[in-house]
């Protein structure tokens, strides 16, 4: 019995490690992405309404501004 459970705790122990790691370069990336991020960009609402036949105004809203 003593066996199997210290055989099962290893594995659990083996796995959660590696996602663990797997989870922080997630983290990373999406910090990353956020840092790089053209959503809330004033580029893209002066494109929009520019055009014509776009159908609505974009603004940047300030409460917003920081969260993506």
């Amino acid at each position: 019995m003593a066996p199997t459970i210290l055989l099962l705790v290893t594995f659990f122990l083996a796995f959660s490690a590696s996602y663990l790691s797997i989870g922080e370069a997630e983290i990373d990336q999406l910090n990353g992405l956020k840092l790089n991020s053209h959503i809330l960009q004033e580029s893209i609402a002066k494109q929009i309404n520019e055009n014509p036949g776009a159908g609505w105004k974009a603004a940047i809203n300030p409460r917003f501004s920081n969260v993506t």
